[in-house]
């Protein structure tokens, strides 16, 4: 190192005017570049975020176009769900009416039901009694044919003795075949009765 002596320094030159300008428009130019450069690096800085975030942007506008897509889809099987629960509501709804009307047809069948073995009890009560009034006829109407065929024959035994004793009765005996045809009518029709009634 050299040392100097204080009292030998020389002071700088004076620079002119033109050096001086000189000077200044240099430093001038040297801070101007030194921003560029600073600018410059600035503006490479702010492409590459720019390039990111335009890269992102497009990933979340991709993104986003999937979620619209996932969206749309979704809406539809929404708008279909939504249609099939209007139909299974409305299928429901008719299901519930005809179940309503078919436990109202069913009540009705057991009331008829119930009314129809009722009438059944009192159709099997009504034959019984029907059979035996019809086995009382019955009886009655053997009572009666004995009884007729007793006077046919009290009939026939009096026509008879009229014709071979007492001629002049022929006008009785007219009367007793007249009543003998009755009563033979009235067996024949008693017989047509029984087989209605059986």
């Amino acid at each position: 190192m050299y040392k100097f002596k204080r009292n030998h320094q020389q002071p700088p030159p004076e620079k002119s005017a033109y050096e001086a300008i000189y000077d200044g428009v240099k430093d001038t130019i040297r801070g101007k570049l030194t921003e560029l450069k600073e600018l410059r690096a600035r503006q490479v800085e702010l492409e590459n975020e720019n390039r990111k975030i335009e890269s992102k942007i497009k990933q979340l506008k991709n993104e986003t176009e999937g979620i619209d897509a996932v969206i749309a889809t979704i809406n539809v099987e929404i708008n279909i769900t939504n249609d099939r629960a209007t139909v299974y509501n409305a299928s429901i709804e008719s299901l519930n009416s005809r179940r309503e009307d078919l436990i109202g047809d069913v009540n009705r069948l057991k009331i008829n039901i119930k009314t129809i073995m009722e009438d059944m009890d009192n159709c099997m009560m009504l034959k019984t009694h029907l059979i035996d009034e019809v086995d009382a006829i019955r009886s009655e109407r053997n009572t009666v044919v004995k009884k007729l065929r007793d006077i046919e024959n009290g009939v026939l035994q009096i026509s008879q003795k009229n014709e071979s004793v007492l001629p002049h009765l022929q006008g009785y005996h007219k009367v007793l075949r007249q009543l003998y045809i009755v009563c033979k009518e009235t067996e024949n029709k008693m017989d047509i009765a029984l087989k209605l009634l059986t």
